[in-house]
């Protein structure tokens, strides 16, 4: 296929949480799949992407993983899929009218009271003619001869080891990072998938309900000092520690967020120095300008 139909008002729903990075992959990786009619091969995902960096490496995971399916070793979309079962149908079908020498020929009518029928739009003696191309994508003068499909498989020169280290498929560390991403990402964080924070929970084992608890308690603190701001890594990176080593009867979150009663319980038990510690920690994440009265005033109210 050298055409496909971008629904502007979907993608945008779908997408609006990504980065320009993550656009980026999901774009080229759709672009792929049209133009071979093929889903992506896992171990070739990066190459084919053009990641190079690890940023751009994690961009392309985090799109796989929220997007497509795998299936021995294939990255699939049902989405797709369906897209080019109906652009077979139709060159199909086309073909199929061009064999059987097109539009059938029209009836003459003898009547002469008849009304004279609409014309139709074509010029005369053209009517019965074998329609040429039942099925033209758009074209420009401006395009290429070479093929997208040849086009998409084309890649700059690049060393051996290069195009091993692309080829590579996602580490179980990498891929857990992105886990936590998207769980929290689905939560109100605002975590980038590069983020080496992110990567070193992966590595630390952090568990699903331990990185919710965290961001609940970071939450409520958001809450009770009226800080719109979102809650980045590096926010939640100082409550983690004690929510790991929190007893083992202490409940995991529920299904549905804790009471305010219960969140303060939780984020009154935090260390002054830990509190201090998160906002200097934000302050290097996001740059953010902001004199020690704001970090003096919340812990004040929080530990009051």
């Amino acid at each position: 296929m050298n055409y496909y139909e971008r629904h502007i008002g979907d993608y945008v729903r779908d997408t609006a949480h990504l980065t320009m990075l993550e656009h980026g992959a999901y774009t080229l990786l759709m672009d792929r799949y049209y133009a071979t009619e093929a889903g992506i091969p896992a171990d070739q995902a990066h190459r084919l992407a053009r990641a190079r960096t690890r940023e751009e490496k994690a961009a392309v995971d985090a799109v796989l993983l929220e997007f497509f399916t795998r299936t021995d070793g294939i990255w699939t979309k049902r989405r797709i899929e369906q897209e080019i079962e109906k652009a077979q149908a139709k060159i199909n079908a086309a073909k199929e009218n061009g064999r059987k020498g097109g539009r059938p020929k029209r009836v003459k009518k003898t009547d002469e009271g008849e009304t004279q029928q609409k014309p139709s739009g074509l010029s005369a003696g053209s009517e019965n003619e074998t329609q040429q191309k039942a099925h033209q994508a758009p074209d420009t003068r401006h395009q290429s001869t070479t093929s997208l499909q040849q086009a998409a498989s084309e890649t700059q020169p690049e060393t051996g080891q290069a195009v091993a280290a692309a080829a590579a498929p996602p580490d179980a560390v990498t891929e857990r990072a992105l886990q936590l991403v998207l769980l929290l990402r689905n939560r109100g964080a605002a975590l980038q998938t590069g983020d080496p924070r992110v990567r070193s929970w992966a590595e630390r084992g952090v568990t699903d309900a331990q990185a919710l608890q965290a961001l609940e308690i970071a939450q409520q603190r958001r809450h009770d000092a009226a800080d719109p701001r979102p809650i980045n890594a590096g926010y939640l990176d100082v409550f983690l520690p004690e929510v790991i080593a929190a007893p083992a009867g202490r409940s995991p979150p529920r299904d549905g967020p804790m009471t305010r009663e219960e969140s303060r319980r939780i984020a009154a038990g935090s260390r002054l120095s830990d509190f201090r510690e998160a906002c200097a920690a934000e302050q290097r994440g996001q740059h953010d300008d902001h004199d020690s009265r704001t970090i003096d005033g919340s812990a004040t109210r929080l530990l009051g």
